[in-house]
């Protein structure tokens, strides 16, 4: 959406104030820097709501998916649910080391590579390339990928919109 965002956050250990204060200083310093820009970039506070039964976050991951396509933004919806649906046929079907040995080989390093503290930058993105496979494409929630990699939460979470940024970038 051209002019704010919908998320479905699952929470862990990290409180959700934290993380969207990391996330929108973040998000706020990328576009700043891209754009050359100075300033704030988001009007108020988030709102939040509890999703605590099945049938509301099916519903609700329905409604994110499907917005861009009521806004007129874009026309697949019944792509984006099919997209939906596979991801979660998908989703958790082996042990999270598996999927993640698997990963490393695809983006051609090693898993104790990726998991470890190595900060430099072609490390970084095979970790945040990895990270968003997990995440997006084999459907590990970010709390299970979290403790598996021993980040916090936050960490995981940049990683995913620095990512992302990158990509829409290279797609412009």
């Amino acid at each position: 959406m051209p002019n704010h965002v919908h998320l479905l956050v699952e929470t862990g250990s990290t409180p959700l104030a934290k993380f969207m204060q990391g996330l929108q200083q973040s998000y706020t310093q990328h576009f700043n820097r891209s754009y050359r820009k100075v300033g704030h970039l988001f009007q108020g506070r988030y709102k939040a709501i509890i999703c605590d039964r099945d049938k509301y976050l099916l519903a609700l991951v329905r409604y994110i998916h499907l917005n861009p396509v009521r806004a007129k933004l874009a026309t697949r919806g019944e792509e984006i649910s099919r997209d939906t649906e596979q991801n979660e046929e998908r989703k958790a079907k082996k042990p999270i080391e598996t999927t993640f040995k698997e990963i490393a080989r695809r983006v051609e390093t090693t898993p104790e590579l990726l998991r470890g503290k190595d900060r430099r930058w072609d490390i970084s993105t095979k970790r945040a390339e990895a990270v968003a496979l997990l995440v997006q494409d084999y459907g590990y929630a970010v709390s299970d990928v979290t403790k598996y990699l021993g980040r916090d939460q936050a960490n995981i979470s940049t990683m995913l919109s620095r990512l992302s940024a990158r990509q829409t970038e290279r797609s412009q």
